[in-house]
Formats: structure tokens, sequence, C-alpha cells
């Protein structure tokens, strides 16, 4: 088990307060980023932009004393599952961990503003993600059906009302790289405008 996990987890949130760089490129995320030196911090944080399911992602990038370091902080659904993730590359090392504060599943459809289809990828037959994929969509990601199984994740917007979002139980945390790909794609492209 990886040791240093809780002290890196507390160092990259204290460090948000001393970036010296933002950025507000996006309508529901963040970047900051500074560089001193050889040395580069940068983190992201994005928000839900759908209302439900809310979801918060943070990712940080820096360099420490043990080399550079890689964290994710994730929480999903917090009316529902109530789940939280985090991740921690340090060096070639990863520590990660994912846990529900309620139900260990998530409802069949989630959301108000946009109806949101929670799909379960490792249960869901290649036929049924073909025809997600086959669909016009506003929006997905990744591009492809065969990226899927790299991403372990999608997310698709068919319509501004309509929204699938792809899922692995055994890699949850994932989904976290998926959303802030969305979130970014919101604004650049207008989806809810």
């Amino acid at each position: 088990m990886f040791r240093f996990a809780p002290v890196l987890f507390l160092a990259c949130f204290a460090v948000l307060g001393a970036l010296t760089l933002r950025q507000n490129a996006f309508a529901a995320c963040n970047r900051y980023a500074a560089e001193t030196g050889a040395s580069l911090d940068s983190t992201i944080s994005c928000r839900s932009s759908l209302g439900r399911p809310g979801y918060e992602i943070v990712q940080h990038l820096y360099d420490g004393p043990l080399g550079s370091v890689y964290t994710t902080f994730f929480s999903f659904a917090p009316r529902s599952r109530g789940l939280v993730c985090h991740r921690y590359d340090v060096g070639s090392e990863r520590y990660e961990k994912c846990r529900s504060y309620g139900p260990d599943f998530f409802p069949k459809k989630l959301g108000r503003k946009v109806e949101v289809k929670m799909v379960e990828l490792s249960t869901t037959s290649a036929r049924k993600i073909s025809t997600l994929y086959g669909d016009d969509s506003l929006y997905r990601y990744p591009d492809n059906a065969s990226l899927m199984e790299v991403e372990n994740c999608l997310t698709i917007l068919h319509t501004p009302t309509e929204m699938t979002i792809g899922y692995r139980e055994d890699a949850l945390i994932d989904l976290a790289d998926c959303l802030i790909k969305f979130e970014q794609a919101v604004t650049q492209q207008k989806l809810f405008q």
C-alpha cells in the first residue's frame, strides 16, 4: 500500500491556494498553473454543468520531492450513490480507491435538466454500445466505441436533454477523465446554448 497517499492528498489541496496563474477557460472548469524554473504545477477543477448528477473533479500535476506527482479527486452523485474516489501516481507507484457512501449502485436514470442514463459497460452488449455510438449526437467521448475499452468510460450527449454516461464498476475513477472532457466541450462547443 502506498504510505504517502494521505500526505499527498492534503498537500495537493494546500497548493491550490498558492498557485499564481488562474484561467477561467471553461464554464464549469478552472485551470491553475505555475512554473518555477523547470518545475510545473498544474491543476484543473471541474463541477457538473448538468445540475444532477452532481460531480466534482480535481486533477493536480506537480513536481515534488518524490518526482512527478499526479493526483485525482473525484466525487459523483452525492444525492444517490455518494461516490468518492482518489488516485495518486507518484513516479511508478499508483494508489487509488473509490468508496460509495450511499447505495452501491447508480440509479438507471439521473437528472432533471438533462436526463442522464447510467450504463455499466462491462455488462452492456457490444451491440447496445454500437447503437449508442451510431446515433447522431451533439457530443461523444471517446470518439469511437473501440476507444471506450481504453478509457473505461463514455459520455454521449444525444440531445440537449438526453445523455448517456458509461462506466466500469471496477474502474470508477476513470469516469473523471471522460467528465472533464465533457465539461470542457460544454463551453468550447456551446452544447447547452
